[in-house]
């Protein structure tokens, strides 16, 4: 315990002003960090039981559900699993939590036959306005049934936002985005600037629903090729917002196929109108 308490130091130096959590048989580890950082929390299973830690203070743990953590989004910034993964039957939906109360900048490490770290950028997705959906029924010409978003990170520290409405035929309603500089500054506004064009296609087999996974983009900035990480990234939420959607991780390069950066891409409608 002594060795694995160093190594977890060393991974993590300075916790001063951040939220540590620990899952699992963690507590053993926690106390290095206890004076130092904001907060030190221990989460333990309900199937293993809680227990008073530390002994010489008030309680700082917690009985939880491992797949339903009770922590706001973003909200940890060095989360602590030991013994959590092997003794799980839900690995997926555990994992999934984590992911969710992880800061963008947050930290995750196991000590599960070994210590390993993960890092991870993020950045805020909210819709501010449907109003570029429009209006009427499904087949009114100014009608939306989907979109494609981009939000792409550019090696040169630059930063893109392109996207498109499209009507239920498949007409493009609107287009839109932005480029940012490195330095930031103003942003430089695309709208009714950007033609996206399909160049290959995935079919689900959950929703059959066919989906672009490789486009050439024309833009202001030049023209993009933008090409996902792996096909199958379809997301089914029809028991929850209602409608199967595809969205996950792409590669951004120049017509000479040179690398340009990595972001998200975001594509709605193609298993039916977006429910809004």
């Amino acid at each position: 315990r002594i060795m694995i308490r160093r190594r977890v130091r060393e991974v993590w130096p300075d916790v001063k002003g951040q939220t540590v959590v620990g899952m699992g048989y963690a507590t053993p580890y926690l106390g290095v960090f206890r004076g130092e950082a904001d907060r030190v929390i221990a989460t333990m299973p309900a199937a293993q039981g809680v227990l008073h830690w530390p002994a010489d203070g008030g309680g700082q743990t917690t009985l939880t559900e491992e797949i339903e953590l009770p922590f706001p989004d973003l909200s940890i910034d060095r989360l602590l699993l030991v013994h959590a993964l092997e003794s799980t039957e839900q690995v997926r939906p555990l994992l999934r939590e984590v992911w969710r109360v992880l800061a963008g900048s947050g930290r995750l490490a196991l000590r599960d036959g070994g210590t390993r770290t993960v890092r991870a950028s993020a950045w805020l997705d909210h819709e501010w306005s449907n109003q570029y959906l429009g209006r009427g029924a499904d087949t009114a010409p100014d009608r939306a049934v989907g979109w494609d978003w981009l939000g792409l990170n550019l090696d040169d520290g630059s930063s893109l936002t392109l996207f498109q409405m499209r009507a239920h035929d498949g007409a493009v309603i609107w287009t839109g985005g932005s480029w940012r500089g490195a330095q930031g500054g103003a942003p430089v506004d695309f709208e009714q600037q950007l033609r996206f064009e399909p160049l290959a296609f995935w079919k689900s087999p959950v929703s059959r629903a066919s989906y672009p996974v490789r486009w050439r983009i024309h833009t202001p900035r030049g023209v993009l090729l933008v090409e996902a990480a792996y096909a199958a990234q379809e997301i089914d939420t029809r028991l929850s917002t209602g409608f199967p959607y595809w969205e996950g991780v792409a590669r951004v390069s120049d017509e000479a196929g040179r690398g340009l950066g990595w972001g998200y891409l975001e594509m709605t409608g193609y298993a039916g109108r977006v429910p809004l």
